[in-house]
């Protein structure tokens, strides 16, 4: 039996049928002169995935999410329909990616099949365009970010910035693993992502 969740998700996926996020990541990294920077490579999240790792953080209502380097923007739009946030936020450089991110929210916020089956669901989604090291991200609760291609010395500075989250905030990192005696590891897993399984650690920030 289908849930109403898998539905919600569903709606999110027909968004992007025949859009290639891939292509448009790679052409705008061409555009802006980015082609060097691997921390700019370009991989998903997929539907089930989001679904495991946000199970495992347990959102409460009202809190805000936040997707460091959010790409196309499809976990935020499936964090939007599978939790009641205060606020969904994605934080992406590449202005191409950005600006496909802002017009599927918009398409989502307009859907009458999605108001039809979350009638008291009151999206907010917000995107972000900017480097994150220069975003101000503090009022996150649960956090997500793919740390794969990050250089050592760009996730030093990403986990410098965890520190203003507040006490009680969850960090789900793909890959790489946060050394802060102010975060505790709560959870580990193999979660199948786009390319295939891919490590992700979960934390919770406690003091």
């Amino acid at each position: 039996m289908v849930s109403t969740a898998d539905y919600c998700v569903q709606l999110v996926n027909e968004l992007y049928e025949g859009i290639n996020p891939f292509s448009l990541s790679i052409a705008a990294r061409e555009r802006e002169g980015r082609m060097d920077e691997p921390s700019l490579t370009y991989g998903e999240l997929t539907d089930q995935s989001i679904a495991e790792i946000l199970e495992v953080v347990k959102p409460q209502p009202g809190e805000i999410f936040y997707d460091l380097g959010s790409g196309a923007g499809k976990p935020v739009l499936w964090a939007s329909v599978l939790y009641p946030w205060r606020k969904c936020c994605g934080i992406e450089l590449l202005t191409g990616l950005y600006e496909l991110s802002l017009q599927q929210a918009e398409r989502l916020k307009l859907s009458a099949e999605l108001a039809k089956l979350l009638p008291d669901l009151h999206l907010k989604i917000e995107f972000i365009n900017e480097n994150f090291l220069d975003s101000n991200f503090s009022e996150a609760n649960v956090v997500l970010t793919n740390a794969t291609a990050y250089s050592p010395e760009l996730w030093t500075k990403i986990t410098e910035k965890f520190l203003t989250l507040p006490l009680g905030a969850r960090v789900m990192v793909l890959t790489k693993s946060i050394y802060l005696p102010e975060f505790e590891q709560i959870h580990a897993g193999s979660y199948l992502m786009t390319w295939g399984m891919n490590s992700v650690n979960f934390y919770k920030k406690v003091r």
